[in-house]
């Protein structure tokens, strides 16, 4: 099962993805919304995917 990470600051369309892909069978590993946290999942975490909001709020 390949594994998806979600970067996007409107978490309500996050969940949307989330849920989207889950019923299409693939793992979300999880769901942030800035590049300090992504970051810091990165330290101990895997990902096959990155799906990314290039429009972020913030730093």
């Amino acid at each position: 099962m390949h594994k998806i990470l979600i970067v996007e600051d409107v978490y309500e369309l996050a969940l949307n993805i989330q849920e989207i892909l889950i019923n299409l069978d693939y793992d979300v590993v999880g769901i942030f919304n800035n590049a300090i946290d992504v970051l810091d999942f990165f330290i101990d975490g895997t990902a096959d995917l990155i799906l990314m909001d290039i429009l972020i709020q913030g730093p």
